[in-house]
């Protein structure tokens, strides 16, 4: 547990104006913007406050449209998970996952999260459910939804340009599918931006090489296996 010396430290403030405002000294009299920074830094340092000092807990429901199984075989949704939970802990919201919307009691939460892609009737139904939700790694409809996304593109060009930097020039890439969890297992909902990106970014270098495209069936540990499989195997007849 960080200590009273180690809060003023960090916060910039006496060790007394820290330990009086922690222990709750009537007599103190501080400003709002240093009780919020010595009260930030107390929680950041996992110092132990009552809940009086801290922001009010909210409640806030969290969709993953992925089912269960899907979810655990995707590293990347499996880490959203544990982010949101531990983003949420640190301030003081309560986050209760649901499965789906229909037959819940959804007057008691503040808000909702939805993470992935959903269909027409569930976005009509978290419009009605929620006044305040947030979409994470997709935005079905930005004039009514705000949002969290990765910069595919950035990350593209980014990882594309290090390795030109670096004189390496047969580049490949390996993209997955995204399937919609509600409809039959064929229906593809989109396709990894990532392969467009890559194309028009190692074509305007003349670095193309379709034989140096590998596409998975999805993001699963599965095919991730199978995927890299191929590579391998490829690489050993010298394709690549």
């Amino acid at each position: 547990m960080a200590s009273i010396k180690e809060i003023a430290l960090i916060s910039g403030f006496s060790q007394s104006t820290v330990s009086r405002l922690l222990n709750h000294d009537p007599a103190l009299s501080v400003s709002d913007a240093t009780r919020n920074k010595i009260l930030a830094t107390a929680k950041k340092l996992h110092y132990p406050l009552p809940q009086t000092d801290t922001k009010k807990t909210y409640q806030v429901a969290v969709f993953f449209a992925l089912n269960p199984q899907r979810e655990i075989e995707n590293v990347y949704y499996y880490d959203l998970r544990r982010s949101i939970v531990q983003h949420a802990k640190d301030e003081y919201i309560d986050v209760t996952f649901i499965k789906d919307l229909k037959n819940k009691n959804l007057t008691k939460f503040d808000g909702a999260i939805a993470v992935g892609y959903f269909d027409d009737d569930q976005l009509i139904q978290l419009h009605q459910a929620f006044a305040h939700i947030l979409f994470i790694d997709s935005n079905p409809e930005p004039e009514h939804f705000s949002s969290v996304q990765p910069n595919l593109e950035y990350a593209t060009t980014k990882a594309v340009n290090l390795f030109i930097k670096r004189r390496l020039t047969n580049i490949g890439i390996v993209t997955g599918q995204y399937w919609d969890v509600n409809t039959p297992s064929h229906l593809i909902v989109r396709l990894d931006s990532r392969l467009n990106y890559f194309k028009n970014i190692m074509t305007d270098a003349g670095l193309y090489n379709d034989e140096l495209l590998f596409k998975a069936h999805d993001f699963t540990v599965s095919s991730g296996h199978e995927i890299g499989t191929e590579i391998a195997n490829q690489l050993k007849t010298g394709l690549a």
